[in-house]
């Protein structure tokens, strides 16, 4: 029988029923978007028009800006509000605890940072020769 070397740097033990809390993260995640989005799309016009003329996207050939300007504008709320919930009550840390630190990674962010924008713009480069 071959011994199987144990993680010795894991601290905390696995998440207890891992599964279900991710299916009940989805199950939130998009229910109280869907209702978010339904909401501001009804009752919103007050927030999202004055949003759309001033990125002079309001007219009648481009409405479906409406839609897509909501979603974006609430839905990294959305998903903060539900990673915030589901860590702090149903795992039961703290916020910090997710890795959202910069201290000490100053470098790799900005090396990120650079990688990303680099990449972005070399894909839009050859879509847009080709």
């Amino acid at each position: 029988m071959v011994d199987i070397p144990r993680v010795t740097w894991l601290k905390n033990s696995p998440i207890k029923h891992g599964w279900l809390k991710a299916i009940l993260f989805i199950i939130c995640f998009l229910g109280f978007g869907f209702v978010v989005h339904l909401i501001l799309y009804i009752f919103g016009g007050e927030i999202i028009i004055p949003v759309l003329r001033v990125l002079d996207l309001f007219s009648g050939a481009k409405w479906y800006y409406r839609e897509w300007v909501t979603i974006a504008l609430t839905n990294p709320f959305s998903a903060l509000f539900w990673v915030w919930i589901f860590h702090k009550i149903i795992n039961k840390q703290s916020f910090i605890s997710l890795g959202l630190k910069l201290s000490g990674y100053k470098d790799d962010f900005i090396e990120g940072l650079l990688l990303g924008f680099g990449l972005t713009g070399l894909g839009f480069g050859v879509l847009y020769v080709f």
